[in-house]
């Protein structure tokens, strides 16, 4: 898990190659699945059904975010901070995040989780960042596509042989090469694009701002 605190995280890439890593403040996740299988009625019998397997998987995020950067020290692209890589972070909190790679297969069967060895540093954004994103950046195939990491996806399955891990069952789970046994830690990650972006400001509460942010996602990228 990122921080215990900051566990959603979105970014413009996979997490070793993105050059924007942003950690939102949130206070519900959801996602949602709207399956659109057919119901052919018969008469004085049973319907049949058939399923296609389409599907149109979202995701919504809500939470907070604060009108300004809380780290009045961070002044971004500047080279005495150390911080000169980060460009248009200047005033946001940040912390580092550590996630192994795991990847496995090849072809449309192929695996990669996007991990890194190295620490890679998310900043929290505040409200007009945020808003930046939601209005400018797109989703593209490749090292550019948009994601929404939740939790501790290192392993988003229990590695062991079986229904939920088939595609290894005679050699080793789909994470990595040879490596059952081991229990899921919850956490997901997902391609995104931007749907649709709300920021709303309470009365008596103008130092943050409250947003709801729709994704369209496919789904969970470990999912072949």
């Amino acid at each position: 898990m990122a921080d215990p605190t900051l566990a959603v995280l979105l970014r413009n890439g996979p997490h070793d190659s993105a050059t924007i890593r942003y950690a939102l403040k949130c206070n519900d996740v959801a996602v949602s699945y709207a399956r659109t299988p057919m119901q052919i009625p018969i008469a004085q019998s049973s319907p049949e059904l058939i399923d296609l397997g389409f599907m149109r998987p979202s995701l919504t995020v809500t939470g907070t975010c604060d009108t300004v950067g809380q780290d009045h020290s961070n002044y971004g692209h500047n080279a005495t901070t150390g911080r000169e890589i980060y460009k248009g972070t200047s005033g946001m909190t940040s912390f580092t995040y550590i996630r192994p790679k795991r990847s496995i297969g090849s072809g449309v069967n192929a695996y990669n989780d996007g991990g890194a060895d190295l620490p890679k540093t998310y900043f929290v954004p505040y409200k007009n960042a945020l808003e930046e994103a939601v209005g400018t950046w797109m989703y593209a195939e490749g090292d550019t596509q948009l994601q929404v990491e939740m939790g501790d996806a290192t392993y988003p399955i229990a590695s062991f042989d079986g229904y939920l891990d088939p595609y290894f069952a005679s050699s080793g789970s789909r994470f990595i090469s040879e490596s059952t046994g081991y229990q899921a830690t919850g956490g997901a990650i997902y391609d995104v694009a931007i749907q649709q972006g709300r920021f709303s400001m309470t009365a008596a509460k103008e130092d943050r701002y409250d947003f709801t942010l729709q994704f369209v996602i496919k789904r969970r990228i470990d999912i072949n």
